[in-house]
């Protein structure tokens, strides 16, 4: 398989208390991607707050201080976060998520989301984010290497298996389409008709396509296509 090694050696330290605090925000993230409970939310923005008093400089801390900010404030705090810690993929990827999907900041989008992938080549949050941006624009060849690379990371992730379904159906590989399409449906079933509605959409667009229809690319565009409340 084409999948990293894994690296089984492993070091010891003591955390500081930005990072314990950083720790402690990433596990009610996961909490409230899960359950959607208020109570872990709040914790969450408590101890992200608290994580960065103790160290502005924490990256974590940071990039998740923009995902989870108010659609208007994200991209200026993301934009902090790369310029504060330029070296940590999260703040980019925060960055390329949040820009508007318009002209005006494609250019800006697309680097926010390559800087991150080459600062973590085998993250498959990374390789989706590029390449759902290239699914988006019809350049289904580019997306297609790194939509499965990602699959191949994260099978159980139903935003990751669409990627990679609506790339194969854009290069008119129906039967991948449907098979991958199909497994995104399933994976994404419990998570209501809300969590779903994109999922049925594009399978509705694929079924249609390759049953003949005039046009056989992508019609529905979203401007992100990743798990945007579970922590970067």
């Amino acid at each position: 398989t084409d999948l990293p090694d894994v690296d089984v050696k492993s070091t010891a330290r003591i955390l500081d208390d930005s990072e314990v605090h950083a720790a402690r925000a990433r596990l009610h993230g996961f909490a409230a991607s899960f359950w959607r409970r208020p109570v872990h939310l709040n914790a969450e923005a408590a101890e992200i707050a608290e994580s960065l008093r103790l160290d502005a400089k924490n990256a974590f801390a940071l990039a998740r201080r923009a995902q989870l900010a108010p659609k208007e404030k994200r991209a200026a705090l993301a934009r902090d976060a790369t310029e504060i810690a330029p070296d940590d993929w999260r703040g980019w990827f925060v960055l390329g998520e949040s820009l508007p999907d318009d002209a005006a900041s494609e250019a800006e989008r697309r680097t926010a989301l390559s800087h991150a992938l080459r600062l973590a080549p085998n993250n498959e949050r990374t390789l989706n984010g590029l390449a759902w941006h290239y699914v988006t624009r019809g350049q289904y060849a580019q997306a297609m290497p790194m939509a499965a690379r990602a699959v191949k990371l994260a099978p159980w992730s139903p935003e990751i298996r669409d990627t990679y379904a609506m790339a194969a159906f854009g290069l008119k590989r129906c039967d991948e389409a449907l098979r991958e399409q199909r497994a995104a449906l399933a994976l994404g079933e419990d998570r209501g008709p809300n969590g779903s509605a994109n999922l049925k959409q594009h399978l509705k667009e694929i079924e249609s396509g390759c049953a003949g229809s005039a046009s056989m690319a992508p019609a529905a565009k979203t401007e992100t296509n990743g798990e945007t409340s579970t922590p970067p």
